[in-house]
């Protein structure tokens, strides 16, 4: 387990966590003080996966077996660095949740979604369908948004985000700005930077946002996007914040 809220997404190829394997796209939200199934993966076969801890206890996973957590705790101590990086303590109090704009539901700890199947998630008036997932912190932990923008959707306009960003192409493709990006492309920008505007490929664009906060754009910001676009992104994030609220 972790002691924070995670998000892990299969890349690439499939991951398998307990008694489920997970295709490219398909992710786990756990939550926080929750035991989840053995990752199947050893240094042979490797893994990938994108893993989010929603805040700095979460580094550390801490295992059932008293054994194997010694065997854990040395790999961490021989491979990661985490010089310059302040991490709370195991037991250090921080209120978190999970909430979502799509009715997920959680069982044993966890629910299963992913971007092989949209439909549960709200559709917006330009026909793009986003889902947002808000964990850890309940005021300021991140948030995490899924777009489906479908062939022919309209293009994002250049926005000034105030959290930090890391967006990557699940399928399809994406331009933003000079640059074409196709699956697993990915762009990591900071805070109160100007973003450039993008436009979906000829197949779409399905794409990950994670958000370093909850309170990302001003509509001052993002004069170019339709307002009814904009209202259905702010009313998935605050049905997601409220819900993890509750």
């Amino acid at each position: 387990m972790h002691k924070s809220d995670t998000f892990r997404m299969a890349l690439g190829a499939p991951i398998i966590v307990g008694r489920r394997s997970y295709e490219h796209g398909e992710f786990r939200v756990q939550k926080a003080d929750t035991f989840y199934g053995p990752e199947l993966w050893n240094d042979e076969i490797g893994t990938n996966q994108l893993l989010l801890v929603a805040d700095r206890r979460g580094v550390k996973p801490y295992l059932a077996d008293a054994g194997g957590q010694i065997h854990v705790d040395q790999a961490l101590a021989n491979d990661v660095n985490l010089e310059g990086i302040t991490l709370l303590g195991r037991d250090d109090k921080v209120d978190h949740q999970v909430g979502t704009n799509f009715a997920a539901v959680i069982h044993a700890g966890h629910f299963d979604a992913g971007f092989d199947d949209t439909d549960a998630w709200p559709e917006l008036a330009d026909g793009s369908r986003v889902a947002v997932i808000a964990i850890g912190d309940t005021d300021h932990g991140p948030a995490i948004v899924c777009w489906d923008r479908p062939p022919g959707a309209p293009g994002l306009p250049a926005i000034e985000l105030r959290a930090d960003l890391l967006r990557l192409v699940v399928t399809g493709s994406c331009t933003i700005g000079p640059r074409a990006l196709g699956p697993l492309g990915f762009v990591l920008q900071q805070a109160g930077s100007v973003h450039d505007p993008s436009t979906p490929g000829p197949d779409g664009s399905r794409e990950l946002w994670i958000l370093a906060g909850r309170n990302p754009w001003s509509r001052e910001a993002v004069t170019g996007l339709s307002s009814a676009v904009l209202s259905g992104v702010e009313d998935g994030l605050s049905r997601a914040c409220a819900a993890a609220a509750a």
